[in-house]
């Protein structure tokens, strides 16, 4: 399996240096301005999931409580 990754990650390095000499300028440039606008916008969909994961995480301890509180009742009560 190593074997593979390495194989892959020589691959891919040879063709991103075949490319860099491959592009013009202008297309180097615009190749670095979409993997900016990529990282941008992948870093944006990271904090929002992050943020709804912990309203996510919020609310299920507010409803833990509440189920508690309720089970707690009911167990005085039957007392």
């Amino acid at each position: 399996m190593a074997k593979g990754f390495l194989f892959g990650a020589t691959l891919v390095g040879a063709a991103a240096v075949a490319a860099h000499y491959l592009l013009s300028d202008e297309q180097k440039d615009q190749l670095k301005q979409k993997v900016r606008e990529t990282g941008s916008d992948l870093k944006e969909q990271v904090i929002d999931y992050a943020l709804y994961a912990q309203d996510a995480a919020d609310d299920f301890m507010g409803n833990a409580d509440q189920y508690k509180q309720s089970a707690q009742e009911k167990s005085s009560i039957s007392k």
